[in-house]
């Protein structure tokens, strides 16, 4: 496999997903998107869909202002049992060696992860994912730190994906899509390793 091997032979993935909302314990995941990265961070094969929520009744308003996704245009998508069965599946074909693991790269990691653990459960979620979790907003926030500390001018104003997308030049077409987000954190993380600070 020509992704990027890291960690003993785990292997870097970028990550993100959508929701009906803020708690992870009360909300779900109605949209996933997972892209492994070559030796040079570039994408190569994905991990893709939407989910229909179990309880419909919880979907925040605001939630479906932020990413355009209705319990209406999500029915016809398979439940997150079924989604849970054919990463699974997806994640076995990828014939990694033994006991190797997909290494997450989010960008607000705190927020993603609870949700995929919740919705896969935690064994579920050990088994494909391992650590220490990759994070461009932490890494963006530790960017400014370096740089208030040593005096220098700040690179952005805040650590945003969007933000962080348009100051860096990096595409993002349609954010709030599952897809989108994920490939542009990874472009975003290939553009932050980069930086001299």
């Amino acid at each position: 496999m020509s992704s990027l091997i890291t960690l003993n032979d785990n292997v870097l993935a970028a990550m993100d997903v959508e929701t009906t909302g803020r708690d992870p314990a009360y909300n779900e995941v109605i949209q996933i998107a997972i892209v492994l990265l070559d030796v040079h961070l570039n994408p190569t094969k994905h991990f893709y869909t939407s989910i229909r929520p179990e309880h419909p009744e919880r979907m925040h308003p605001d939630a479906v202002a932020t990413h355009g996704l209705t319990v209406e245009s999500l029915q016809e998508w398979p439940d997150r049992h079924a989604v849970a069965d054919s990463l699974w599946d997806w994640f076995q074909d990828l014939n990694l060696a033994p006991k190797k693991r997909l290494i997450p790269l989010c960008h607000n990691s705190q927020f993603d992860i609870p949700f995929v653990q919740y919705m896969l459960g935690y064994e579920q979620y050990n088994e494909i994912f391992g650590y220490p979790t990759r994070d461009t907003n932490a890494m963006a926030a530790s960017i400014l730190d370096k740089a208030a500390y040593h005096g220098l001018a700040l690179p952005f104003q805040r650590t945003g994906l969007g933000h962080l997308c348009e100051v860096l030049g990096i595409d993002l077409p349609n954010a709030h899509n599952a897809l989108d987000d994920t490939l542009a954190t990874a472009r975003l993380y290939q553009k932050l390793i980069q930086m001299d600070w």
